[in-house]
């Protein structure tokens, strides 16, 4: 998809920092790697984002690669924490389909472009009981995330938050 973009606006590299030397992100949101010479094959989450592996002293990280593109290439002088595509493509990580937003921000982009239903107050209140059976029944490794979601007619996102302790954290 870039290449079309490279025609239109000059595609800028820049060294990734903490990786200098060793890889580079572009302006279209390609990762390039010294190491290879090549660019880095990048994959999708389960989120539809793409993701890229880089390694530094025999360690490797995933990073989310709109994130890299936007800590290189836009200024964040509110220090927003979340990284917004503004098209609503995930996989669209051109500099400038990206903005850094806030969650707030993000989450009513997302629900204005119709990529997510607005949460209803039930989808916040759920009950102790509620998050313990959820945890149970997934525990199980006989349902997935997905399953719990139409279970208990929440977002995909609450049943995250509450199977990996980040919600909830008390019980």
């Amino acid at each position: 998809m870039c290449l079309v973009w490279v025609f239109i606006m000059k595609e800028i590299w820049r060294d990734i920092k903490g990786y200098e030397g060793l890889y580079k992100v572009s302006s279209c949101g390609l990762i390039y790697s010294r190491i290879t010479n090549k660019n880095r094959a990048l994959c999708k989450d389960s989120y539809g984002y793409e993701n890229v592996g880089l390694f530094k002293n025999k360690k490797g990280y995933q990073y989310l690669v709109h994130r890299i593109v936007a800590k290189e290439f836009i200024p964040n002088p509110e220090s927003k924490r979340t990284v917004n595509h503004k098209n609503g493509i995930k996989h669209d990580n051109r500099v400038e389909n990206l903005e850094w937003a806030t969650h707030k921000e993000n989450y009513e982009h997302a629900v204005r472009m119709g990529l997510q239903t607005p949460l209803e107050r039930k989808n916040v209140k759920l009950t102790v009981r509620d998050v313990l059976e959820i945890r149970k029944l997934y525990k199980t490794g006989n349902f997935k995330q997905s399953e719990l979601v139409k279970i208990f007619n929440v977002n995909k996102d609450i049943i995250h938050l509450a199977v990996r302790h980040k919600t909830w954290k008390n019980i």
